[in-house]
């Protein structure tokens, strides 16, 4: 019985070269994307030249609509190559190194500064809290400092006009591992997911009129809080 030629599969030699010809073209699409991104830097000075290059806000927009796009990639398949190229891009704006300071856990730690800042990123190990948020006072650094329970380096940002924690870094249930600390101008972290150090009395007072903030670490009159209306909205509509 002779096969049917429609249904014959294609010759896996060809089917490469439709592959290679398609990687050629992403690359292609990846360097005109870094071309672009050097053109935002100088964007980007212009507007303010006293901050760190990156954007927080605009790299969480950027995935969430690509990944709500996706068809067939796994949406953090989606997030980990986009991370990758805004790393670059940043990368190429600036140089913006990582200051890690980590103990008990300094490989997993360094793991998931990799995942969120990408490979390219310069990464150097600090000692102590303390320098890796004077390094952070520049505006070429990122302070990834470890939470741990019984540290209270935090506290010195309840009164830091210049530092801002503009993220963190979390594990897969939500349990933060890390915060991340810079010279960022606040207009350009997620309004809805926000990092705070407050006394507790101002803890409290938000809580009693319905703000969705919880404490993450305490030192003496100090809290350090994440504000996150993103989960707040969730619980609501899911009520």
């Amino acid at each position: 019985m002779t096969q049917n030629p429609k249904s014959a599969p294609r010759p896996i030699d060809n089917l490469r070269e439709e592959i290679d010809a398609l990687d050629d073209a992403l690359l292609d699409l990846v360097e005109k994307r870094l071309a672009l991104s050097k053109s935002i830097a100088a964007a980007k000075s212009a507007e303010d030249d006293r901050h760190l290059m990156i954007r927080p806000k605009r790299e969480r927009q950027l995935i969430e609509r690509l990944a709500g796009n996706t068809r067939a990639i796994p949406r953090a398949s989606v997030s980990a190559i986009w991370r990758e190229l805004m790393s670059l891009n940043l990368q190429s704006q600036r140089s913006t190194e990582l200051a890690l300071c980590a103990d008990e856990r300094r490989m997993h730690v360094a793991d998931q500064a990799r995942r969120r800042f990408g490979t390219v990123a310069p990464m150097v190990e600090v000692a102590e809290p303390a320098a890796a948020l004077e390094r952070a006072r520049t505006r070429e650094t990122i302070a990834i400092i470890e939470l741990n329970p019984k540290a209270d380096w935090w506290t010195v940002l309840a009164e830091d006009d210049d530092l801002v924690i503009f993220d963190a870094l979390r594990e897969e249930g939500g349990w933060v591992t890390a915060i991340v600390v810079g010279r960022l101008d606040s207009s350009h972290v997620p309004e809805d997911r926000r990092y705070c150090v407050v006394s507790a009395s101002e803890l409290l007072s938000r809580v009693v009129k319905g703000e969705p903030i919880c404490p993450l670490a305490s030192a003496g009159d100090w809290r350090l809080c994440l504000t996150d209306l993103a989960s707040a909205h969730t619980l609501s509509d899911a009520a």
